[in-house]
């Protein structure tokens, strides 16, 4: 399962959509595998341009995006959440 930070990572990805980030929770289960998968694996499971745009996502930062929504009373609910 993707920690929230990798779940505000991917999702404030361009061209990323939550059916993506589905197939690559479901294929890679960890970030760490996520993360360390080649841009030709991601390639395969959700085409070049998405690979690009999440091997891009790896090098941000999502802990502000999760500070501001903690700040904001905000809980983030993954989809594996079994109350989502």
């Amino acid at each position: 399962m993707f920690s929230p930070e990798t779940l505000i990572r991917l999702h404030l990805t361009e061209r990323l959509g939550a059916r993506s980030v589905r197939v690559l929770e479901r294929e890679f289960g960890t970030e760490a595998r996520l993360w360390a998968a080649s841009g030709e694996a991601l390639a395969r499971l959700i085409g070049p341009a998405r690979s690009r745009a999440v091997r891009e996502a790896a090098k941000t930062d999502g802990r502000e995006e999760e500070a501001l929504a903690k700040r904001h009373g905000i809980h983030l609910l993954p989809f594996s959440d079994p109350t989502y």
